[in-house]
Parts: C-alpha cells; sequence; structure tokens
C-alpha cells in the first residue's frame, strides 16, 4: 500500500495518528455509530483494516512492537513517565546477561519473562553461574600448580 492508495477519510487519519490527535467519525446518532449498522456508512466513515495495518507501520515497513506502541500512546497523552524504557529486546543480550553473572548488560532486568519463560531464565542464569565457577577453579588450580 502506498500513501497515495488512501481515501480521503485515511489520509485523515494518518495526519491525526501522526500528531498523536484523535479521530472521531462519529456522527452523533447513537444508532447509526453502532458498527452493526455500518452498512449505511459512507466512504466518509470506513477506514480499511489493511489501510490500518499500513498506518501503523513507519515508511519502512517496520511494524513497532506491543510496548513500543503502548509507550507511544502514553507519550500522545502526556505520560511520559508511564512510557517508561523503549529499549527494544535482543534475545542474544538477553541470554548473554543471564549466562554472564558478572557483567550487567541492562536486558535482564529491563524484561520480565513469562511464566514458561522464567525457568529457562532461571536456568541459563543458574549455568553461568556454574560456568563461572569452573572458569574460577580452572584458573585458581592452573595458577596453583606454578
Amino acid at each position: 500500500m502506498r500513501a497515495e492508495d488512501l481515501t480521503p477519510v485515511e489520509r485523515r487519519v494518518r495526519d491525526a495518528f501522526s500528531r498523536g490527535e484523535k479521530l472521531d467519525l462519529r456522527v452523533g446518532d447513537p444508532p447509526d455509530d453502532e458498527p452493526a449498522n455500518s452498512d449505511g456508512w459512507g466512504p466518509e466513515r470506513v477506514v480499511r483494516g489493511a489501510a490500518l495495518t499500513w498506518l501503523l507501520r513507519d515508511g519502512s515497513g517496520y511494524a513497532p512492537q506491543p510496548f513500543e506502541q503502548l509507550a507511544l500512546a502514553y507519550r500522545a497523552l502526556g505520560h511520559e513517565a508511564a512510557a517508561g524504557s523503549t529499549e527494544t529486546f535482543n534475545p542474544v543480550i538477553f541470554t548473554l546477561d543471564h549466562l554472564l553473572p558478572v557483567i550487567g548488560l541492562g536486558q535482564g532486568t529491563a524484561f520480565t519473562p513469562t511464566a514458561g519463560t522464567q525457568w529457562i531464565g532461571y536456568l541459563l542464569t543458574a549455568s553461568g553461574r556454574i560456568l563461572a565457577t569452573t572458569i574460577v577453579t580452572g584458573v585458581t588450580r592452573s595458577l596453583n600448580r606454578r
């Protein structure tokens, strides 16, 4: 989809979204505003689902992650503190952060795993501590032999 393919109402949605503003397409009559009665809506009120999906992406086709979308909504409402960190999740760094107990890379504390993956985090942390202990023991024995 391209910007030229948008209908006038979809352009209004795009402009309001980019400014962080609300766009009200209701006519003020509750029965007419019900989605169940959308057959009578004209083109000035209909926004295609494909257009909404496209509008949620940036120009390069990148779709923001759910947390980024939530943070954007909080910022649009003026709640900067509630927006929190916008650090993106990096699974490799997250794994290294759990495997290397001495180094704090920030990923282990920035993202809370769900119940199922929480055990993987515990396993990675325990493996990292065992690895660190083994390395320290090997280095200590190597130095004591000399």
